[in-house]
């Protein structure tokens, strides 16, 4: 969306003003990709992927920090961001780096220099643990113990763990539920980019729309552009129990998906 001749890069709602205010390239100086892959909020601070590197923007005072190749990040190409215990682990197109919230610094992590060099897809924390998702295969990171597994050479493009500790593993085309009993396809749908786990349904997104896929019953809902998605390329998907966030070439969009969604079980 341009305003002027301003990019409009996100917008924030206010929620006791009932104001939205949008954040541009006029007054965000360090907007250089519009093209948003990930994203997360540790109290008045955002930390926001591109694939021109990782963005720190303080809302109250409206500081911004550009961590990239210049400043120590492994790749401009950022493809996740995690929050866990003061720190936002960053997996890129060239290995693992750690942003200590503490004065927004990188931190030099010994053993997850193992990853140096090596496409990091995606990261899940799960129960103090992280399932790292590569080229090189399918990790786990125990944290207390500074530990890294590797639990199979097959690689996932999104791995997670559910309730019931069953795996979902996403390829380029497929997701499946593995367990104990063996491996059971959920879906097929072509170019499939990113996964959420949501109180028994699965978020999907596949470039240029996004399927809602119910666990009880295995029906899905598509939703693109025409439902009010922004940009025509997403890149990461998220969700909780109550809203839904896409993040795409042209910012970010949020759905309300359990007040709006007809969940049927």
């Amino acid at each position: 969306i341009s305003i002027g001749e301003e990019l409009e890069f996100f917008s924030r709602w206010i929620e006791q003003d009932n104001q939205w205010y949008n954040y541009t390239n006029r007054s965000f100086r360090h907007i250089h990709s519009r093209d948003i892959t990930s994203f997360v909020k540790v109290d008045n601070w955002l930390y926001i992927g591109t694939s021109k590197g990782l963005i720190v923007y303080e809302l109250n005072t409206n500081k911004s920090i550009l961590f990239d190749l210049s400043k120590g990040l492994l790749s401009n190409k950022v493809n996740e961001v995690i929050y866990f215990n003061n720190n936002i682990y960053i997996a890129t197109d060239n290995g693992l780096n750690i942003l200590s919230t503490f004065g927004n610094v990188l931190l030099n992590s010994d053993i997850l220099g193992y990853f140096n060099n090596i496409i990091i897809y995606d990261l899940n924390l799960s129960h103090e643990r992280f399932l790292i998702s590569s080229e090189i295969g399918l990790f786990e990171y125990l944290i207390k113990k500074n530990e890294i597994i590797q639990l199979t050479e097959k690689k996932y493009l999104r791995a997670f763990i559910d309730k019931n500790n069953d795996f979902i593993l996403s390829k380029r085309n497929k997701v499946f539920k593995v367990n104990n009993s063996g491996s059971e396809l959920l879906i097929n749908l072509n170019q499939i980019k990113d996964i959420c786990h949501c109180n028994n349904y699965l978020w999907i997104n596949s470039i240029n729309k996004a399927v809602l896929l119910n666990l009880y019953n295995n029906k899905s809902t598509i939703y693109n552009q025409s439902d009010g998605i922004i940009g025509d390329n997403i890149n990461h998907i998220d969700c909780d129990d109550s809203w839904v966030w896409f993040s795409t070439n042209k910012g970010v969009s949020m759905y309300n998906w359990r007040k709006y969604h007809n969940n049927e079980k």
